[in-house]
């Protein structure tokens, strides 16, 4: 009620299937992460595979997956600044697209299959090296 109140177009889907998400996603110009801190901040890893521009907050955990201008916007975690960042998003699309193709890039690099695979099978195989007497 208060977004509409005040002139701004919010919608608030609720739950979205996972196999949806990068649909929806794509419907939007920009993805955009305020938090102060985050662990593993999923949501903004995956707007980066579905190859979406994001802007984030100078934060850990999301200073973590954007490089600033190369895979997202990194700004301070003021109205002023991300708003700032949405602006140049929206207005240069050329940009926006290359901080999309290079976020889904960093994405598949980081989050695809083989590199996670590896990581694993390597953790595992440390572990079990220290347990399991050759």
């Amino acid at each position: 009620a208060l977004a509409r109140d005040v002139g701004v177009n919010l919608r608030l889907p609720g739950n979205i299937p996972n196999e949806r998400l990068p649909q929806v996603m794509l419907q939007h110009d920009v993805f955009v992460c305020t938090s102060r801190w985050e662990g593993h901040p999923k949501a903004l890893t995956e707007a980066m595979a579905a190859g979406m521009p994001c802007v984030g907050a100078h934060a850990p955990g999301v200073s973590n997956l954007i490089e600033h201008e190369r895979t997202g916007m990194l700004v301070e975690a003021s109205a002023d600044a991300v708003a700032d960042a949405v602006r140049r998003i929206t207005r240069d699309r050329e940009f926006a697209q290359r901080l999309g193709v290079d976020a889904r890039s960093k994405a598949q690099e980081l989050f695809s299959f083989q590199p996670l695979f590896q990581k694993e099978y390597h953790r595992i195989a440390g572990i079990s090296a220290c347990i399991i007497p050759t």
